[in-house]
């Protein structure tokens, strides 16, 4: 039985730099979640492993799934994502479905047209916009239909998980959401999640990645009890 628990405050704070006016830093608390009961393991690296008894993640509330067939995870990526999701559904009651591109097939291995998501910790997820998006499709992010404060929501509650090992997305859009945040948090907090504006080299969580544009890739650390599994 594998069980990992998930209970974070963000505390209230304002950084002495910043001018009386400036924007608290929003006190954030991520409920317990506890994993379904399974026995997957992520066995190898994301770009050169596989997946082992992993769970078939389906459409649910909140998000609408574009090939079931290649949208095979952990317990412990399906549960992160599940309560990524529902507590932004929570914290913005009329936001539209997220379109959930892939994950891994079932048995894991190489997977088309992708280099990675090999091995059940690897998902590409829509963004949000302002007004319903069309259809099941990634569409790429402007700073006229990007929902920066959804978007945003839902990347920190993955953070704030401390469970996410990257976030690939491009320039463009860490740029709005950098600038969404950036009077809200010290800068040490920011250069530990973000790689923009520092440039490629910088080691950060959020990277550029070509191609993500019009969607994020997220990658999960291995569960603390998946021997197999390689970061």
């Amino acid at each position: 039985m594998r069980r990992f628990v998930v209970a974070l405050v963000l505390a209230v704070a304002v950084a002495p730099a910043l001018s009386s006016c400036a924007a608290k830093i929003p006190e954030r608390t991520v409920p317990d979640i506890t994993s379904p009961v399974g026995m997957s393991r992520s066995v190898g690296r994301p770009n050169a492993g596989r997946l082992e008894r992993g769970v078939q993640v389906r459409s649910f509330p909140g998000v609408v799934v574009v090939n079931p067939d290649q949208c095979w995870a952990t317990d412990e990526t399906a549960a992160l994502l599940a309560v990524a999701i529902e507590e932004t559904r929570r914290a913005f009651p009329d936001a539209h479905d997220l379109v959930l591109g892939d994950i891994s097939s079932r048995d894991g291995g190489p997977i088309a047209p992708h280099r990675s998501h090999q091995s059940g910790r690897d998902v590409d997820l829509g963004f949000y916009y302002r007004g319903k998006p069309p259809g099941r499709m990634f569409i790429p992010a402007t700073p006229t239909n990007f929902d920066v404060e959804r978007t945003w929501y839902l990347i920190e509650t993955m953070l704030l998980t401390e469970r996410v090992q990257y976030i690939f997305i491009d320039n463009s859009v860490q740029r709005m959401l950098y600038e969404h945040v950036r009077q809200i948090y010290p800068p040490k907090r920011l250069e530990s999640w973000f790689q923009y504006p520092r440039g490629p080299r910088a080691k950060a969580i959020i990277r550029h990645v070509p191609g993500h544009r019009d969607h994020l890739h997220v990658r999960f650390k291995c569960a603390d009890d998946d021997d197999a599994c390689q970061n």
